[in-house]
């Protein structure tokens, strides 16, 4: 094992108290945040001594599973199998939440109630998510820690991101949902409610989720594309049928990661930017797929996005004029391998559609848009949230825009959601 690679492990030893343990695994990953920023990290699987492999390759009751951060010495993850554990390091002199966020704040570098807050807490369990100031960040990062009787750490997660402060562009919150009616209006829509017990599907108006700025002019996605997607919102036609053959490949993914690599903190090559001959390749390449696999969708489905991920240049698209509208959009993932410029693999999410395809519809809309948002204004939240916009490189002070009920567009009626 590479020198600096022991110290790591040496300290794990030490830190976590695992005497009655051994050292059975441990490998290099790679990993790249939302500010596309890449770091490595070292996990380590420990067995209790005395203890042998299970036939199927699974790590047996106690293993302790821990991964470290190697440039910055924090720990990432330490979960113990089966919620068993013989270490002796991390034993907490109580459970009461001021020790456990002291401890945490040590661990991470983060400062509760500015950059974590308390979600959820029962008896020797623990959840925090990211926030700024008290504020809710997006995307939401969380920490998870869970003690046994014994005050004993059975698990620890800390899942990313936590907003720094350098990010953070400061507002006030200022949105009040009466100066906003005409963007607010617009985001009450009609959509298929189903019923998964009576298998039916009713029209109901809601309002989709989304986010506010604090200026109140734009509206930001809940459901936000990769930070390094490259926007086409292209509309994809063909006249002729490709000669193009798909043939599925397995979607493997590869990290031969050196010592060399990990220590040089070498950026991932999802990091790279997509460039010109690579886009208009794969917009080719979506073409002909398309025209072979769905050949009768011709100017159906709209090119929205491309990005890398685990070495393949990703092409997401959607269908333009779903007639579905279940508030998840018909969405089509296609895998690229650039370097050999042909597809291998797809996802449809036409799947869930294919669900409700036999459900039988009920009653007719007879409300307006109008006479519905005036049923839901009353049940309208607009909260703040810091969002982290990915072409600012900032969070973003918001509003997120919620309503819990919806209106029953045969009838007028209150519609509780699930």
């Amino acid at each position: 094992m590479d020198d600096r690679l022991q110290r790591i492990v040496d300290e794990i030893y030490e830190k976590f108290g695992l005497t009655s343990y051994v050292l059975k695994r441990h490998h290099l990953d790679r990993q790249v945040d939302c500010f596309q920023n890449t770091y490595y990290t070292l996990t380590t699987e420990w067995f209790p001594l005395g203890v042998e492999e299970p036939e199927d390759g699974s790590n047996p009751t106690g293993t302790a599973v821990i991964e470290v951060n190697i440039h910055t010495k924090r720990v990432c993850s330490a979960v113990f199998v089966q919620e068993t554990t013989y270490a002796d390091g991390v034993q907490f002199p109580d459970q009461r939440l001021d020790t456990i966020v002291s401890w945490i704040e040590d661990e991470t570098g983060l400062t509760y109630g500015e950059q974590f807050c308390l979600e959820k807490e029962e008896p020797g369990n623990y959840l925090f998510y990211s926030c700024w100031q008290g504020i809710i960040t997006s995307p939401v990062g969380s920490i998870k820690v869970k003690l046994n009787s014994d005050n004993c750490l059975l698990f620890f997660s800390i899942i990313e991101p936590f907003p720094l402060k350098e990010l953070i562009e400061r507002d006030t919150f200022m949105l009040e949902i009466d100066q906003l009616e005409e963007t607010i209006y617009k985001q009450c829509l009609l959509l298929d409610y189903p019923d998964m017990n009576h298998e039916t599907i009713t029209p109901i108006y809601g309002f989709e989720e989304v986010y506010i700025t604090n200026k109140g002019k734009e509206t930001v996605s809940i459901i936000q594309a990769h930070p390094a997607s490259v926007v086409i919102d292209y509309i994809v036609t063909w006249d002729t049928l490709s000669p193009f053959s798909y043939r599925e490949e397995e979607l493997l993914v590869k990290q031969d990661i050196t010592v060399e690599e990990a220590w040089s903190k070498e950026p991932s090559p999802d990091t790279k930017l997509i460039t010109e001959e690579e886009k208009l390749e794969a917009i080719k390449l979506t073409r002909q797929f398309l025209s072979n696999l769905y050949n009768e969708d011709s100017g159906r489905w709209s090119l929205k996005t491309l990005h890398r991920e685990n070495g393949f240049i990703l092409a997401t698209l959607n269908l333009v004029n779903d007639p579905f509208q279940l508030g998840i959009p018909r969405k089509l993932v296609i895998f690229i391998n650039a370097e050999q410029q042909k597809v291998i693999n797809y996802i449809d999410n036409k799947f869930f559609q294919d669900v409700f395809a036999s459900y039988e519809r009920i009653g007719n809309v007879k409300l307006s848009q109008e006479e519905a948002y005036n049923l839901l204004k009353p049940y309208i939240t607009l909260t703040p949230r810091y969002v982290y916009q990915s072409n600012l490189k900032k969070y973003v002070l918001c509003g997120k825009l919620d309503c819990d009920i919806g209106i029953n567009a045969t009838n007028g009626k209150i519609q509780y959601f699930d």
